[in-house]
């Protein structure tokens, strides 16, 4: 059953808008069947596989996995984004979490934890859904269940609908109040970190449109209520993207949730506000190992 929701408060600290250059990253590339994935791999802990929204690359994890510096992070480029290869044909939801077992088991790991931030929140559900024994801990950030849940803006997601945001970083500075709301709307020069990576490893135009492919018709609706993993569900509550309603209806069929709130959090809090949301993140993966 889902406990009440907490409300996290934004600490307003500027480092948590900054990677931390000091830790060292092993980043290469992992063969895993018809798919060459660029993974990056950071500290020592518990396993914590993250899983990235629409067309994002691993820098869009770079300052949350410097607030977990006692965690095993695991960062990919999915299918078809950043420097993976893109895949022959679009990949199902279902097909694309059978990667993503497939990667666990070729890091030689038997199940790990999963975080996944909007459209990888949606894969992450499905992930624990069909491959229980593989996910040991679920983290489902700025996401929703698909169809059945709540629409979010339509200006936002009809940029959305499009890669344009991620080669031109003129675009990508205009269209981010709109699309992402919070830190990045009230504090725009947050963004610049954003900018650079984005256009440094854009996702292919045939990548991006394989997830969007993904998302037609799916809806995990009809078995969140089989999802057996533990699950921490993140929201923020100016999210143009997914209105909180979606972390309640989330929160509400999966057996064993619970869910947090941040409070003026848009939808990349994950990158935004990392500092704010790393201790319920590393007190919830902690406990997958007690």
């Amino acid at each position: 059953m889902v406990t009440r929701a907490q409300m996290l408060q934004p600490a307003g600290r500027t480092a948590a808008s900054l990677p931390n250059p000091t830790r060292h990253r092993d980043v290469s590339f992992v063969r895993v069947g018809a798919h060459r994935l660029r993974v990056s791999r950071q500290g020592e802990g518990p396993p914590l596989l993250l899983l990235g929204g629409l067309g994002n690359s691993l820098g869009v994890w770079d300052n949350l996995v410097g607030e977990l510096p006692d965690v095993d992070t695991i960062a990919v480029d999915a299918p078809g984004t950043g420097f993976s290869s893109a895949p022959v044909l679009p990949l199902s939801m279902a097909e694309l979490a059978d990667v993503y077992v497939s990667l666990v088991r070729s890091l030689g790991l038997e199940a790990v934890s999963v975080l996944g931030l909007s459209f990888g929140g949606a894969v992450a559900q499905q992930l624990a859904y069909q491959s229980p024994g593989v996910v040991e801990r679920l983290v489902l950030c700025g996401t929703g269940p698909g169809i059945g849940g709540l629409p979010g803006d339509r200006a936002a997601l009809q940029e959305l609908a499009s890669p344009a945001r991620y080669y031109s970083a003129a675009r990508s500075r205009r269209v981010a109040p709109l699309i992402y709301g919070g830190r990045f709307a009230r504090e725009p020069e947050r963004f610049d970190h954003e900018v650079q990576q984005r256009l440094a490893a854009p996702p292919s135009v045939y990548g991006y449109y394989c997830q969007l492919a993904a998302l037609v018709g799916w809806s995990s609706l009809p078995w969140l209520g089989r999802i057996e993993a533990p699950t921490l569900v993140l929201a923020g509550d100016a999210d143009p993207v997914y209105p909180i309603e979606n972390a309640t209806i989330l929160g509400e069929a999966i057996p064993h949730a619970r869910v947090e709130i941040l409070r003026g959090g848009g939808h990349l809090f994950v990158m935004d506000s990392a500092g704010d949301i790393a201790p319920s993140v590393k007190a919830f993966i902690g406990m997958a190992t007690a």
